[in-house]
Protein backbone atom coordinates (compact mmCIF):
# COMPACT_ATOMS: atom_id res chain seq x y z
CA UNK A 1 0.00 0.00 0.00
CA UNK A 2 1.53 3.49 -0.72
CA UNK A 3 0.42 6.23 1.74
CA UNK A 4 0.76 9.31 -0.56
CA UNK A 5 0.85 12.61 1.83
CA UNK A 6 -1.21 15.99 0.12
CA UNK A 7 -0.06 18.40 2.50
CA UNK A 8 3.30 19.22 4.18
CA UNK A 9 2.28 22.49 5.79
CA UNK A 10 -0.56 20.78 7.83
CA UNK A 11 -2.94 23.27 6.53
CA UNK A 12 -6.49 22.28 7.23
CA UNK A 13 -9.03 21.17 4.38
CA UNK A 14 -10.99 24.02 2.92
CA UNK A 15 -13.94 24.41 0.82
CA UNK A 16 -14.27 24.42 -2.70
CA UNK A 17 -17.08 26.43 -4.08
CA UNK A 18 -17.65 26.44 -7.83
CA UNK A 19 -18.81 29.65 -9.59
CA UNK A 20 -22.44 28.75 -10.50
CA UNK A 21 -22.73 31.26 -13.32
CA UNK A 22 -19.60 29.94 -15.32
CA UNK A 23 -19.99 26.01 -14.44
CA UNK A 24 -24.02 25.90 -15.47
CA UNK A 25 -25.94 27.52 -18.67
CA UNK A 26 -29.25 28.88 -18.15
CA UNK A 27 -30.76 25.31 -17.71
CA UNK A 28 -29.79 25.09 -14.29
CA UNK A 29 -30.66 28.55 -12.92
CA UNK A 30 -34.07 27.74 -14.90
CA UNK A 31 -34.28 24.71 -12.65
CA UNK A 32 -33.77 26.38 -10.03
CA UNK A 33 -36.54 28.64 -10.41
CA UNK A 34 -38.67 25.73 -10.48
CA UNK A 35 -37.33 24.10 -7.36
CA UNK A 36 -37.72 27.33 -5.93
CA UNK A 37 -40.81 28.56 -7.11
CA UNK A 38 -42.58 31.27 -4.84
CA UNK A 39 -45.39 28.41 -4.35
CA UNK A 40 -43.26 25.81 -3.12
CA UNK A 41 -41.04 28.29 -0.79
CA UNK A 42 -44.54 29.49 0.63
CA UNK A 43 -46.10 26.11 1.02
CA UNK A 44 -42.79 25.19 3.37
CA UNK A 45 -42.75 28.27 5.02
CA UNK A 46 -39.13 28.44 6.16
CA UNK A 47 -37.49 30.49 4.04
CA UNK A 48 -38.28 34.27 2.95
CA UNK A 49 -39.27 34.38 -0.49
CA UNK A 50 -38.00 38.14 -0.90
CA UNK A 51 -34.14 36.90 -0.07
CA UNK A 52 -34.96 33.79 -2.07
CA UNK A 53 -35.74 36.02 -5.20
CA UNK A 54 -32.79 38.39 -4.37
CA UNK A 55 -30.32 35.15 -4.88
CA UNK A 56 -32.28 34.20 -7.78
CA UNK A 57 -32.68 37.41 -9.30
CA UNK A 58 -28.87 38.32 -8.96
CA UNK A 59 -27.54 38.25 -12.37
CA UNK A 60 -23.82 38.65 -11.28
CA UNK A 61 -23.73 36.34 -8.26
CA UNK A 62 -21.27 36.73 -5.88
CA UNK A 63 -19.28 33.38 -3.93
CA UNK A 64 -22.06 34.01 -1.33
CA UNK A 65 -25.30 34.15 -3.46
CA UNK A 66 -23.89 30.95 -5.12
CA UNK A 67 -23.26 28.85 -1.74
CA UNK A 68 -27.03 30.36 -0.88
CA UNK A 69 -28.50 29.11 -3.72
CA UNK A 70 -27.37 25.95 -3.79
CA UNK A 71 -28.29 25.17 0.12
CA UNK A 72 -31.29 26.23 -0.54
CA UNK A 73 -31.77 23.88 -4.14
CA UNK A 74 -30.41 20.90 -2.04
CA UNK A 75 -32.74 21.48 0.99
CA UNK A 76 -36.15 21.78 -1.12
CA UNK A 77 -34.66 18.53 -3.29
CA UNK A 78 -34.44 16.65 -0.48
CA UNK A 79 -37.21 18.10 1.56
CA UNK A 80 -39.73 17.39 -1.80
CA UNK A 81 -38.64 13.86 -1.56
CA UNK A 82 -38.21 13.06 2.07
CA UNK A 83 -40.80 15.29 3.69
CA UNK A 84 -43.82 15.76 1.02
CA UNK A 85 -42.72 12.20 -0.54
CA UNK A 86 -43.05 13.90 -4.61
CA UNK A 87 -40.32 11.20 -6.29
CA UNK A 88 -39.88 12.74 -9.56
CA UNK A 89 -36.79 12.58 -12.42
CA UNK A 90 -34.76 15.80 -11.64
Amino acid sequence: MVTIRLSRSGAKKKPFYMPLEKAYDKRFFDFARDILSEDNIKRRGIFNMKFVSNILDNPKRELLHSQQLMTLLNFEIWAQLFLDNQWREY
